[in-house]
């Protein structure tokens, strides 16, 4: 059925093939379709014989599965009005869109200012591209739910909601750091369609995020039974081939949502997957090693905030991200994060992953976790150059590294980010709301970086102009 239209497209124009649009208007193309009479400018003559086609295909089999001719009529309307939602989906998120805006806009201008008015995603069918993509991964996930409900349920229980939100929130910051940044510049944010690449995004860092979670357990699960972890290995819910089918489709996900945005958020992604591999999977296995395993914990982070700052940066991103901010999110969350290991102990050692707590003991890797804590905290007031951080860092690093010390509860990891996901979230504030700070650099050394600025948004103004 898909090699249908080009060939006879090909054959019906002698060659010269059609220009063919988006359905802007549903109703008409849906009385019209099969009159042979009708000329469609949005749909060529193979393509309606494609559609016809597949819609008798349907009610053959709901006609074969059922034994009812009426629920095989039902099946052939069914999926063509489908296929006509899907066709006019573009022009009804454009009209959607502006509808606050302006009432009395019509569908084609609508669908230009949506689809072809530049942005941070510039391009009308990469655009198109993740309004299908995050309508056809909602229904799968319905499909899904449908088809194994005992197995979404699961997935759904395997979700580690605050470091989700850990991963999530960085890649947020970093969006909402390149639009302060270049937002003058050049990138002007064009509303509905930018919304869609800031959404993919976001979607793009969670299902990286439940990726590495499925390699994670698959991995872990000889560790996860000693230390009486609620892992679906470990309570049968899911099987070893669905941790893995869920590893790769998670990543294909993440890395499809991805490259729709950009190359450079695509290559980003890429990195953070390989970095998340690297930690949990042999040959490397690097949670194997302290010190190493918190640090490419700390990389993952800045590579998730990367990924949303390379949505205004482009290939530029690392170059152009701040080296005091980038050095905080590695040393702070990749520090802070070997909290994690105080109550796995006994999973850990059984597996030989030899975490602090494994190597020095119970009292000794606890002191040194906390010392690691408080430090994680210090590195906020020492490498940012703000003020106002400096006296909640440190009443926050040693109030951390205390109740480390003290509460031996199982919940300490996730108090412990709770307080450090509340304050990210003012430092993120702060950095936002003063970003020159963060740049004010009078040395020699930096001088090479302004040019690179002054070149990347002189480009960024160039490219904007042509739109």
């Amino acid at each position: 059925l898909l090699l249908l239209p080009p060939v006879l497209d090909y054959v019906v124009t002698s060659g010269q093939g059609m220009k063919i649009t988006y359905v802007l208007e549903l109703r008409p193309v849906l009385l019209r379709l099969f009159d042979p009479r009708a000329s469609l400018e949005t749909i060529s003559p193979g393509q309606r014989i494609e559609i016809l086609g597949a819609c008798l295909l349907a009610a053959l089999y709901v006609r074969l599965k059922t034994k009812n001719w009426l629920r095989a009529i039902a099946g052939f309307l069914g999926l063509y009005l489908v296929m006509g939602l899907h066709g006019v989906l573009p022009s009804l998120f454009a009209r959607a869109s502006l509808a606050l805006a302006s009432a009395s806009a019509s569908t084609e201008f609508a669908y230009f200012s949506v689809f072809r008015a530049g942005g941070i995603v510039a391009d009308e069918s990469r655009k198109l591209a993740l309004l299908f993509l995050v309508t056809s991964s909602a229904l799968g996930w319905f499909a899904y739910r449908r088809h194994a409900a005992d197995r979404a349920r699961a997935i759904l229980r395997s979700v580690r909601p605050l470091r989700a939100l850990h991963y999530l929130g960085l890649t947020l910051f970093g969006i909402a750091y390149g639009w302060v940044l270049f937002a003058r510049h050049g990138v002007e944010f064009t509303g509905a369609g930018d919304v869609l690449g800031v959404v993919a995004a976001a979607l793009a860092t969670l299902c990286a995020f439940q990726a590495s979670v499925a390699v994670n357990d698959l991995f872990d699960e000889e560790g996860d039974r000693v230390s009486g972890g609620k892992r679906p290995l470990v309570e049968g819910t899911l099987t070893k081939r669905d941790l893995t089918a869920q590893a790769v489709v998670f990543s294909m996900a993440a890395l499809l949502f991805a490259i729709n945005i950009k190359y450079s958020t695509f290559l980003f992604m890429v990195l953070a997957l390989i970095a998340a591999f690297a930690y949990s999977a042999p040959p490397l296995r690097l949670k194997r090693f302290p010190l190493v395993s918190s640090l490419t914990l700390g990389f993952v982070s800045l590579t998730a905030c990367l990924v949303g700052f390379s949505v205004y940066a482009d290939e530029r991103a690392m170059a152009l991200f701040p080296s005091p901010l980038a050095w905080v999110i590695v040393l702070s969350f990749g520090l802070g994060f070997a909290a994690k290991d105080l109550k796995d102990v006994d999973g850990d050692e059984a597996t030989g992953v030899w975490t602090l707590p494994v190597l020095l003991g119970p009292s000794a890797g606890r002191l040194a976790v906390a010392v690691m804590v408080f430090v994680g905290y210090l590195a906020v007031a020492l490498l940012l150059p703000y003020r106002s951080l400096v006296v909640p860092a440190v009443l926050l690093g040693l109030a951390s590294a205390a109740l480390v010390l003290r509460w031996k509860s199982p919940q300490l990891a996730e108090v412990l980010l709770v307080v450090c996901l509340v304050f990210t979230a003012a430092v993120a504030f702060v950095v936002l709301s003063d970003v020159p700070a963060l740049l004010d650099r009078s040395a020699e050394s930096t001088r090479p970086r302004e040019a690179a600025f002054a070149e990347f948004r002189a480009s960024k103004a160039e490219a904007w102009s042509d739109w």
